[in-house]
């Protein structure tokens, strides 16, 4: 879907539910591939929209920012994400307080 929209040069890499052994929100789905990329888990974030991403970023240590829409069955405000953001072009200033852009 990313590449038929033209947004794959986007993203280093995506990791659909059948890329690795184990599921969100199992941390090994999400450090799996922040290892595949070279990068390290202190210098990443899961960007999210459910509690199944909330999981896998707290159980890898990752800092969460979820999506106020989405997947979520419950209110984003209740999964304790480092930030919380309403729209894509939120994410710079997001990443950034969170000290991860500059």
């Amino acid at each position: 879907m990313i590449e038929g929209l033209g947004l794959g040069e986007l993203f280093d890499g995506i990791a659909g539910g059948d890329r690795f052994p184990v599921k969100k929100p199992d941390p090994g789905h999400l450090l799996g591939l922040i290892g595949e990329l070279g990068g390290r888990a202190e210098a990443s974030a899961m960007i999210g929209d459910s509690e199944n991403d909330a999981g896998a970023a707290r159980a890898a240590g990752v800092p969460l920012v979820l999506m106020r829409y989405g997947y979520a069955r419950v209110d984003p405000e209740s999964l304790a994400a480092d930030a919380l953001v309403g729209h894509f072009a939120e994410l710079p200033e997001a990443l950034a307080r969170l000290e991860l852009m500059p």
